[in-house]
């Protein structure tokens, strides 16, 4: 239980200062060095030589179920080399650029932190490794891949928690895909103990709405399918616990395919 009352301490710092600045994913005129600049890591890794950078962006997937995470590479090689920050299977990355058979990438870690570094290109797959929770099919056009969301508390009066707050308010939002996974449990805790229902709220500028919920009943990566009743603005979300066990775990979570109007 104290390794993971670190662990959970750990993430709130981590987050508090992300929440400070957090640079989005820009759409651009394609990939260029520009994007690793922009997170602050074109110090921490070594740039793409200037013919791997793809002609555009690409969306993919890591998938390392086995490993369950990977450390990010600063150099698109094996061997002794500073590690960047992990990334878990399952989640969706946003790819700059392949070299010597690794692939630059971009992904949000768990505590909402922007990141760039290297993995291995056979890490990366184009469908969804886990699993998949529809809860109505959104109208309107999709908005974008990833969120810039970063965590945040204590922004509106009775509000209790953590939650993924929005920036810049969607506006017209009819629905989104939630990104979210257990990725520790606390020592000596049956992990059926921590799965249960998880019940998704968004805040709409005057109130947390209840949009749905999904069981959450083993390990794993889930993608959760939003259609909200009718388009509203959308300044945070987050999907709360129903368990026996709630204060014993972490989890990351993640917005992804913002739908509007």
């Amino acid at each position: 239980m104290k390794r993971l009352e670190k662990v959970l301490v750990f993430v709130l710092v981590l987050a508090m200062m992300a929440a400070l600045s957090v640079p989005a994913f820009a759409a651009g005129n394609g990939p260029s060095a520009d994007d690793i600049v922009a997170t602050g890591d074109d110090k921490k890794i070594t740039l793409p030589e200037e013919g791997s950078y793809l002609s555009d962006y690409v969306y993919k997937y890591v998938s390392c179920k086995k490993l369950f995470s990977l450390y990010g590479y600063s150099e698109p090689r094996e061997g002794m080399q500073r590690p960047r920050a992990v990334v878990f299977h399952g989640s969706r990355v946003r790819v700059l650029a392949e070299q010597n058979g690794y692939s630059c990438i971009q992904y949000h870690t768990a505590c909402q932190v922007l990141v760039s570094a290297w993995i291995p290109s056979s890490f990366l797959v184009d469908e969804y490794p886990g699993r998949v929770v529809e809860l109505g099919t959104p109208g309107g056009s999709l908005k974008q891949e990833i969120s810039s969301a970063v965590w945040s508390w204590g922004r509106w009066p009775g509000t209790a928690g953590r939650y993924l707050y929005f920036e810049e308010p969607v506006e017209n939002c009819t629905g989104f895909t939630l990104d979210y996974q257990v990725i520790s449990v606390a020592d000596k805790v049956e992990h059926a103990k921590v799965f249960g229902t998880r019940t998704i709220y968004v805040y709409n500028g005057e109130k947390w709405v209840s949009v749905g919920s999904f069981p959450y009943k083993e390990m794993g990566p889930v993608h959760v399918t939003v259609a909200l009743d009718e388009p509203m603005t959308v300044m945070a979300a987050r999907a709360v616990p129903s368990c026996e066990e709630p204060d014993k775990f972490a989890d990351r979570q993640d917005v992804l395919e913002i739908y509007t109007k």
